[in-house]
């Protein structure tokens, strides 16, 4: 998790991009939002978050929360 979390920092911090937070994004269409609906979903999400998929596995799933924190104190944040 240290790995991940000093991986998403530095790719985050190239565009002011914080770990911690929520971006609004516009759908293209799936099976979870319709196409041009605007959804909310955490920095650093997980597949499942925008698709019915078990993408990361479950075991990464869990420890999303982590490298979210992990990521922001790396960030000074």
């Amino acid at each position: 998790m240290k790995a991940v979390a000093r991986l998403t920092a530095r790719e985050l911090g190239l565009y002011g991009g914080n770990p911690s937070g929520k971006a609004s994004l516009t759908s293209g269409g799936g099976d979870r939002y319709p196409r041009c609906r605007t959804v909310r979903l955490h920095v650093i999400s997980g597949h499942r978050d925008g698709f019915a998929t078990e993408r990361p596995g479950k075991r990464l799933y869990g420890k999303l929360g982590t490298a979210r924190s992990g990521a922001a104190r790396y960030q000074g944040r």
